[in-house]
């Protein structure tokens, strides 16, 4: 979804993008690498962790870096992304408002602190309003594996699980309804973050963060024009806050 805005957005600015993609068994460093054979204005990294190296190498290349996502190296580019700390937050005060008092996290397995920065933000908030999350669970972001882990957490369930993206709550929700027979949300308040199709299903009608993913394409392609055009000036980095989306799954119509 994101790359689809990104490819939109710059049509709509006349521009002409160029699309790599890389995964476990090949390293972004190397489909950086390959971009120097093209004649490439700029560079859009989309949805991976990037190391110094990388900034570097396209430093070398005199093409500015644009990261839809997050950076921790001291070597900054662009950078473009949402505020997944605020995100957290926005479901620990909705939650707690609904009257939850036991909570739990449901976490995907990765390391990128986009991930971390959504638990730390929802932890931070419920200490705030005298509340703690005791119950956590983790599982890849995949469905079956997600509706596998979901189990152990819906032996003895909490009051509200937030889950780190909205596949994670999709498996936790059918988990809960199908082998335990709870009802969401009465025994249970379940909210996601991403705001994708899938939360916006009627049997989901999920509770979710929206990270602003069409601004974040469209300030993303905005900076590269920027870059472009002023490539001595420091690499600008821009924030986008997310917004809470309250469906049924925390609030409203019952099962």
């Amino acid at each position: 979804h994101a790359l689809r805005l990104l490819i939109d957005e710059m049509g709509v600015q006349g521009l002409a993008p160029l699309v790599f993609s890389c995964n476990a068994a090949e390293w972004a460093g190397a489909v950086i690498g390959r971009l120097a054979g093209y004649q490439v204005d700029a560079v859009i990294a989309l949805a991976a962790p990037f190391d110094t190296e990388i900034v570097k190498s396209c430093r070398s290349m005199g093409r500015p870096l644009v990261l839809m996502n997050d950076h921790e190296g001291e070597e900054a580019p662009g950078i473009v992304e949402g505020d997944g700390r605020q995100g957290g937050a926005l479901i620990a005060s909705h939650l707690v408002e609904r009257g939850a008092r036991n909570f739990g996290f449901f976490a995907g397995e990765d390391t990128t602190r986009i991930s971390h920065e959504r638990e730390a933000g929802f932890q931070a908030r419920l200490r705030e309003l005298g509340h703690d999350c005791t119950r956590r669970i983790t599982s890849g972001y995949d469905y079956t594996a997600a509706a596998s882990a979901a189990e152990a957490l819906l032996q003895n369930p909490p009051d509200a699980v937030f889950c780190a993206n909205d596949t994670l709550a999709q498996a936790l929700i059918d988990t809960a309804r199908l082998k335990f027979g709870l009802s969401v949300p009465r025994d249970l308040m379940v909210a996601g973050y991403d705001n994708s199709a899938l939360a916006r299903r009627p049997v989901y009608a999920l509770t979710s963060v929206d990270q602003g993913l069409a601004e974040m394409a469209a300030r993303t392609v905005a900076m590269v024009i920027q870059m472009i055009d002023a490539a001595q000036e420091p690499p600008p980095r821009v924030v986008v806050p997310p917004r809470l989306v309250i469906r049924n799954s925390t609030c409203g119509a019952r099962d």
